[in-house]
Order: C-alpha cells, then structure tokens, then sequence
C-alpha cells in the first residue's frame, strides 16, 4: 500500500509538471503569435513624429492610413477648385466643370474609405460626407454667380444674403448702393476691434480707387460675392469636429514612442 501512494505520488508531480510545461508552452505560443501580428507604423503631427506599434488582427494599414487622413484633415477631402476671387482677372479663371470632376472623384473615395471600425471613425467620415457635399454645392453657386447672380438665392439661403442679391440681380446704381453700404459696414467693423487710423485711411482709399474706376461693377460683384455672400453662407456648414482626433487614433496602438520638436 505505501508503495502505491509513493507511485501515485510520483505521477502525480510528473502530471503537474507536464501540465505546467504545456500551459507555459501554450502562453509562449500566444506571446509569439503576438508578437508575430505587430506592425510598425510612423505618422506626425504639428510637433512630433511618432514611431508606434499596431496589432494587424484588430485594424489595417490602410484603414489607419485613411483615417490619419481623415482626421488630420491632410487636404485628401478638401475642395481645391479656385472659388476665391480678388482681381478682376480672377473671374474668368473659374471652372465650374472642373469644380464638378473633382467633386466626384473626392466623394466617390470618401464614400468607399475604408476607416477604423469603431464609431467614432464611422460618424467621422459620414459627418465629413456631409461637409464636402455642401461645400461643393455652395462654391458651384458662387462660381455660378457671376454669371447668373440669382443662382445664389438657393433654399435656405441666410437672410443676410438678401441684401447682396438684390444689387447683384438688379446691376448698375443698385448694385453699387449695396456695395458702398457694404463697405461702410466693414468700416465700421473694423473700428470696432481697433484698427488704427492709418489702417481705416488705407482700406478707405483703396475702396474709392476702385468705387471711381472703370471696372467699378465687376469691383462691387468681387466683394459681394466672394467677401459678402460666401461669408453670410459659409457660417452654414457644418463643419467636421476633429478636436478628439488623436486621442482617438493613439487608442489603436499598443506601444508609441514620440520625438517631438521642443525649440520655440
């Protein structure tokens, strides 16, 4: 009887160990195909380039890639298409087809990114649909403008563009009465947050210059369009809040290393 408990015994501390052999070989197993899953990825900010570490089972290159670009808003969703005009040369450079062509090559890649599969990243890119679309449809307008000025009174319109419409519409003396209320307003403004004498003498002088020249119309239609309209309209979009942006994406990495530029 004693010999069998000192072979059971035994059996029993050489099963323990075999278990513990296992379980640790098992553990070693998991720690490697770990291991083995991990994939260096680089992307900067403003002040430090980051060196990190992703787990390639739980999120991609590319969709950390895609939405570093959506995030960081790098230009990839942005419009580029000249809408902005500040001399009269400017107006027959805008292109209302190449404002279309660029249009549908964006939304289409914004419409099939591939992004982080979590929601925050998901409401991002819809939100950032929703904004491209409407800055593209409002710049067509203000291109369009010049031409047809009663395209810019679309459904929904601010009342505030009221005013500029009409003069734009209606030409001539109208026109140049809302572009003189105009400026006196911007005037007024700018006395408002202090600008010195010299600044308002300057703004006023170059105003009058082109008020007495000329191309006074084509002045008027420039800064009611580009500077009165576009402003009135632009307070519309809603625009893509992006302020949680790297807390969010630094979630994604199981190891950062950050080198960051400490100069003034």
């Amino acid at each position: 009887m004693r010999k069998f408990l000192i072979a059971l015994s035994i059996l029993f501390v050489s099963c323990s160990h075999t278990g513990q052999k296992q379980s640790t070989a098992v553990q070693n197993d998991s720690i490697k195909n770990k291991n083995e899953n991990l994939r260096t990825y680089t992307w900067d900010d403003e002040l430090c380039h980051y060196t990190c570490k992703y787990d390639s089972t739980i999120v991609s290159y590319r969709q950390l890639r895609n939405s570093y670009d959506l995030g960081f808003q790098t230009g990839r969703f942005e419009i580029r298409t000249q809408n902005a005009v500040f001399v009269i040369g400017d107006i027959e450079k805008l292109n209302v087809d190449s404002l279309d062509n660029e249009f549908k090559i964006k939304i289409n890649d914004l419409k099939s990114l591939e992004v982080i599969n979590t929601k925050y990243w998901l409401n991002l890119k819809q939100k950032k649909i929703l904004e491209l679309t409407k800055v593209y449809e409002l710049t067509r307008l203000e291109i369009l403008g010049y031409a047809h000025p009663d395209v810019l009174n679309y459904k929904g319109c601010p009342t505030e563009c009221e005013k500029y419409i009409v003069g734009l519409v209606k030409g001539g003396d109208e026109l140049l009465k809302v572009w003189l209320a105009f400026h006196e307003e911007f005037i007024k403004q700018q006395k408002k947050v202090s600008s010195s004498d010299e600044t308002i003498e300057f703004l006023n002088k170059e105003f009058y210059k082109k008020y007495n020249s000329l191309d006074k119309l084509e002045y008027a239609k420039i800064d009611l369009i580009s500077f009165g309209w576009w402003n009135a309209v632009n307070h519309t979009i809603s625009r893509v809040n992006t302020d949680n942006f790297e807390t969010e994406y630094k979630k994604n990495f199981t190891e950062i290393k950050e080198e960051c530029d400490e100069s003034d």
